[in-house]
This record gives structure tokens, sequence and C-alpha cells, in this order.
């Protein structure tokens, strides 16, 4: 049973607990997203297995996951490795910061990594993810400014013996994992810079007590 690192309510070191516990108890502890873009202005996204425990079935992060106990950031791409099989070193990847969801006791790092593997060659964690997408970046900002009611996803479902087939969806907001678009909106904003090279493939110095954004 993993041990999570937990955090109080000012955001101070306060031991460990379970994955479990963390969620029942709402203890805040932090979280790593790592998007995948493509070098064509699209990014990836996958969709939870629908024998996920949270929000299964759903539309989420390229891959995401609790950071363990004892880990940094720099531990961030072992998610990657683990739910969709592309394995990045640290350097190769760029740390956007932190952003905070009070609602649920996240502090999560964001992360970048540009990578044109063919979605067909992805590796997808059997027991957390149901399918892997692109979904166009400008599409994505008109999707969640309301403009357009629907998204197009092009990619593969993960059946059951573990083979990936094709799959377009035509995804709506109740869709995807979190009810509001604004934490949406504002990533595929951060996406469409760091396709521009409008961020390092270094992280700064790490302040959990200072996101860049509370949802």
């Amino acid at each position: 049973m993993a041990l999570l690192d937990i955090y109080d309510e000012n955001l101070n070191p306060n031991g460990t607990a379970t994955f479990e516990e963390t969620h029942k108890n709402r203890l805040w502890r932090i979280v790593f997203h790592n998007w995948v873009t493509r070098p064509d202005n699209k990014i990836i996204v996958q969709k939870r297995s629908n024998d996920h425990p949270h929000n299964p079935g759903a539309i989420c992060v390229s891959a995401a996951g609790h950071a363990q106990i004892g880990e940094t950031i720099e531990d961030s791409p072992r998610e990657t490795k683990e739910e969709i099989g592309l394995n990045f070193q640290y350097n190769e990847i760029s740390y956007i910061g932190n952003v905070h969801f009070p609602k649920v006791r996240e502090i999560v790092h964001v992360h970048f990594a540009n990578d044109d593997t063919p979605l067909k060659q992805y590796r997808l964690q059997k027991k957390e993810v149901g399918g892997i997408y692109e979904m166009g970046i400008n599409e994505g900002i008109a999707f969640f400014n309301g403009i357009s009611p629907t998204v197009k996803l092009e990619g593969y479902k993960r059946t059951e013996s573990g083979y990936l087939v094709p799959e377009t969806i035509n995804a709506r907001r109740e869709d995807f994992s979190t009810g509001s678009e604004k934490p949406w909106l504002w990533m595929f904003e951060k996406a469409k810079k760091y396709i521009n090279g409008d961020y390092e493939k270094y992280a700064p110095e790490v302040d959990i007590k200072n996101p860049l954004e509370i949802f």
C-alpha cells in the first residue's frame, strides 16, 4: 500500500498517510500532471479505465498520479512511463509550476513534454487507462471557451485483451474529469505557449505555498 507525504492547512509537511486515507480525510497531498504535446499543435489526453476508482471513464491529463513518500518533482516522469509507456528523463520535460485544487486538497505540479511517438505504440496501464487520444489545442481552447459544444478526440481505445483499436470521440464537457472549464482552459493556454518555445526544460525553485493558480 503506497504511502504519500501529506500537508496541513498551511501546506507544511504533516507526516504520511495511505492513498485511501488522504482521500477519505481530504488531506493535502502532491500530485503530478504530465502533459504530452505534439509538434502539430495537438495534445494527448487519456480516457480513464471504467474500473478506475476515481472518475471512471473520464477524459483527463495525459498521465498523472500522486507523488509517493519522499518523491520530488524530478520523479514526475515515473507516472508517464507507468500509465502510457513513454520514458522521459527529467531534463527532457518542462516544469511549468504548481496549481492548487482546494476542493480535493491537491497541490499539482504541472509538466509538459513534446513527443511524436505514434499513439499505436503507447503502452497503456491496464488498471487505469482505457484509451489515448490526440486533441487539437486551438480546438480545445474554443471548446472550453464555450464556442463549440463538442471537441473531436482521435486515437485508440484499449480492449479487454489489451489491444489498441482506433476510435474517434466527439467529447462533451461532461466527459472530462472536472466539471469546470477553467483548469482545462488555463492548461491549454499554457500548452500553446510551451509549443511556441516559451518554457525552458528545467525547473525553477519550487514553492508549493505560492501556486500559479487556484481552482
